[in-house]
C-alpha cells in the first residue's frame, strides 16, 4: 500500500494507476485502516493519492494524526560498490533504528549500522533521503526515517545482530538488490551512480 500526498492536481499525472480520494480525513483514516485488517478490499495493494490545494496545513495535519516517531539508517558501500543488507523479519532490510534523544540523525545512523552489524569503521558520506512507513502497536505510529550514505573502511569481521531479530548480512551489488520493501527500493533509487 503507498499512499502519496501531493501538491495540487498535475493534468499530466496519469490517475489510472492510483485512487484518489478527495479530503485529507478520508486519506487519514485509509492510512490508519492500511495497518489493521479493516481496510476496504478493493483498494487493497493500491497507489492512494490525495492531490492538495493546501499542502503545508494537510501536512501538519496528517503528521499530528499520528504519533510520529523518527528513525535513522544507514545506506552502507563497500569499496566494490555493493551495498550491504540485513535480514530481519524474513526480508531484506537496511540497518536502522530510532534516534534517542541525544543524537542527530548522523549520529543515530551511525550507532544502528554498527550495533546491527558490527561495523566500527565507517565514514559517512551524506544525506540521501526520508521515508515514511506506518505500523501499529497500541496506537498507529508514523516512523519517519532519516537515511545516510557511508562507507565502510573495514568489513571483515561483521555479524548480525541476533537480539533484534537480525539473521544475516550480505552484501549486494547495485544490479542484484534483492527483494524487500516498496521504502527501500525508493530509497536505493535515490543514490546516485
Amino acid at each position: 500500500m503507498i499512499f502519496y500526498l501531493k501538491e495540487d492536481c498535475n493534468l499530466y499525472d496519469n490517475t489510472d494507476y492510483y485512487t484518489i480520494i478527495d479530503n485529507i480525513p478520508s486519506f487519514i483514516n485509509l492510512m490508519k485502516l492500511s495497518v489493521s485488517n479493516k481496510f476496504p478490499y478493493n483498494l487493497y495493494k493500491q497507489k492512494i493519492i490525495f492531490y492538495s490545494k493546501s499542502i503545508i496545513s494537510d501536512w501538519l495535519q496528517l503528521v499530528n494524526s499520528f504519533n510520529l516517531i523518527e528513525a535513522s539508517g544507514g545506506i552502507v558501500k563497500n569499496n566494490y560498490n555493493d551495498f550491504l543488507f540485513i535480514f530481519k523479519n524474513g526480508k531484506w532490510d537496511l540497518p536502522k533504528g530510532k534516534i534517542d534523544s541525544d543524537e542527530n540523525p548522523e549520529k543515530a545512523a551511525i550507532r544502528e549500522v554498527n550495533e546491527e552489524t558490527s561495523l566500527l569503521e565507517l565514514e559517512m558520506m551524506h544525506f540521501v533521503t526520508n521515508t515514511y512507513h506506518l505500523y501499529k502497536q497500541e496506537s498507529v505510529i508514523l516512523k519517519k526515517t532519516f537515511w545516510f550514505l557511508m562507507k565502510a573502511r573495514n568489513f571483515q569481521n561483521m555479524k548480525p545482530q541476533k537480539e533484534e531479530g537480525i539473521t544475516d548480512l550480505k552484501w549486494f551489488s547495485k544490479k542484484d538488490f534483492p527483494s524487500t520493501y516498496n521504502s527501500i527500493n525508493y530509497v536505493m533509487s535515490k543514490l546516485k551512480d
